[in-house]
């Protein structure tokens, strides 16, 4: 008893701790992070419930709303890692129980082991007495016996005492006769009194065998009776034992479920910000337990591998890293400038391209550029402020291929392919999965009965997740692995070494689904 109230005081202890941590997060987070909102909100209250979120949603606006949903990601965070630590002392708890709970079955078993052994000793001792107790009654009849046989020939002694040297030479009818009857009666008589001696001496023996026999027979009961009071307090504290076990067990599951619980509502808000901000210029991405996800929850619907579907966003986009830094800033060519700086893009005196200059070819002018402007208005963004993919610098003629240092782009934007080659493709790429307008034009309502969105917007993870998965679904890719290779490679125009390295960067995610982590190999690729 004093164990069980012990364990059960260092349990209040460690619900005491967690339980003021949880306070701690409750009271703390509103108190430094909520700057630009009301700092009395009560984050626990409005976090973990998902009405509260979207009435606060209707009434905030959407600046003030995504901060509240960072203030969340934050609360909610630190109740997890609490959750988590909790988890473990519980789990260490359990361990520490059932290894007891082991050692004493153990215990317990070798006891019985001993118990029956010692059992099996007494049994055999109880025969040996038995057969020793038997032998000493048949020595006794044979001791009466020749007790008997002695009685007599001291009987004819006696009788022969009585007559005369005389009368017994007169019966024995010579004087041979007379001496042989004589020594008979003494060597009868000496040998009776030996046999006995010995009949004697054997019993006393016999006898002295019984009582060592008895005394072990004795001593293994009484050790029977030692091992059956340690075997019964082996079983009372096994069922002491066991009882904290289930204690420790519930108390387990409910940090379980707590620590689910708010996995869950992480996620929840995880989703909404992704919902609420897509992936625009000054937005953050979503981290990467994040996109598995909803890689995990989009894969199942469409019927493809969660991790062949980050596959193809790793190798399109980095993740969601690189959607591109070409702005279409010209409604009528589809050209526009670019972003940042990058040795793709040269000026004529070989300079590379910077930050700001023009460039005319960015998206189709005529596949792309009005679905590209319709899906602009229909989200209320503006063209000239959302990234896409720039043009891959290449001029072709017939089947050759200009080398990229003899292209150069002029200060207006106009590409100068060399003598006879001209400008071959298009960017304009959208999002994650960086699908090119026109394409997902096709997919778009598609991609809404999926996710519940009224409009599909590619730089909304979720979405293009969604529609990444669709269109590999009807190029030939399936949940269980086939028709991948061939997928991938349609997905990028038939590219043999885009779909290996889209192969490689599966097998990286399915590695990291599967296990929990992936190679450093496998590290670099996905996160260079």
């Amino acid at each position: 008893m004093i164990q069980k109230n012990q364990q059960k005081n260092q349990k209040n202890n460690s619900f005491k701790q967690i339980f003021i941590g949880l306070v701690g997060i409750m009271f703390f987070i509103p108190a430094f992070s909520m700057a630009a909102l009301d700092p009395n909100l009560n984050l626990a209250e409005i976090c973990e419930n998902s009405n509260l979120l979207d009435q606060k949603e209707q009434e905030f606006s959407k600046k003030d709303f995504q901060e509240l949903l960072e203030n969340c990601k934050v609360y909610l965070k630190n109740k997890q890692i609490l959750a988590e630590k909790d988890l473990e002392v519980k789990a260490g708890e359990k361990e520490t129980l059932e290894n007891e709970i082991n050692k004493i079955t153990s215990q317990i078993k070798s006891l019985n082991n001993q118990i029956y052994q010692s059992n099996l000793t007494i049994k055999s001792l109880g025969y040996k007495i038995t057969d020793t107790e038997a032998t000493i009654e048949e020595t006794k009849e044979d001791i009466e016996d020749q007790k008997e046989k002695v009685a007599l020939i001291l009987q004819a002694v006696y009788e022969s005492g009585e007559k005369g040297a005389l009368e017994i030479f007169l019966t024995s009818g010579s004087i041979s006769n007379f001496f042989d009857n004589f020594i008979y009666f003494e060597i009868l008589n000496n040998k009776n009194q030996d046999l006995l001696s010995e009949y004697q001496t054997l019993q006393a023996k016999l006898s002295e065998e019984k009582e060592v026999l008895e005394t072990k027979k004795g001593e293994q009961e009484s050790y029977i009776e030692l091992q059956q009071v340690q075997k019964n307090a082996s079983v009372e504290a096994k069922e002491e034992q066991e009882y904290l076990y289930t204690i420790s067990e519930q108390e387990y599951q409910q940090s379980l479920e707590l620590k689910e619980d708010i996995e869950s509502k992480q996620a929840e808000v995880e989703k909404r910000l992704i919902q609420l901000v897509g992936l625009l210029p000054g937005q953050e991405q979503p981290d990467f337990g994040t996109l598995l996800n909803i890689a995990k929850t989009v894969g199942p619907k469409v019927g493809v591998r969660p991790a062949y579907i980050l596959g193809i966003i790793s190798q399109e986009s980095a993740l969601g890293r690189n959607v591109g830094r070409c702005y279409i800033t010209n409604s009528t060519t589809g050209g526009g400038t670019f972003s940042g700086s990058g040795s793709s893009y040269r000026q004529p005196d070989g300079s590379y391209y910077t930050n700001g200059g023009l460039i005319e070819r960015i998206t189709h002018y005529k596949r792309d550029l009005e679905p590209f402007l319709e899906l602009m208005k229909a989200l209320g963004y503006n063209s000239a402020q959302v990234p896409v993919s720039c043009w891959i610098t290449d001029c072709r003629s017939g089947g050759y291929t200009a080398k990229k240092s003899s292209i150069t782009i002029s200060s207006d934007g106009t590409i100068n392919c060399p003598s006879g080659y001209y400008a071959y493709g298009f960017g304009g790429a959208m999002g994650p999965a960086q699908f090119i307008p026109s394409t997902w034009e096709l997919y778009s309502d598609k991609v809404s009965k999926f996710t519940g969105h009224a409009i599909a917007n590619p730089w909304n993870f979720e979405d293009a997740l969604t529609a990444s998965a669709s269109y590999l679904y009807d190029l030939g890719a399936r949940s269980d692995g086939t028709g991948e290779y061939n997928a991938a490679s349609r997905y990028y125009g038939g590219s043999s070494a885009y779909a290996k390295s889209v192969q490689t960067r599966t097998w990286c995610m399915q590695q990291y689904i599967d296990y929990g982590s992936m190679s450093s190999s496998c590290e670099s690729m996905i996160f260079p």
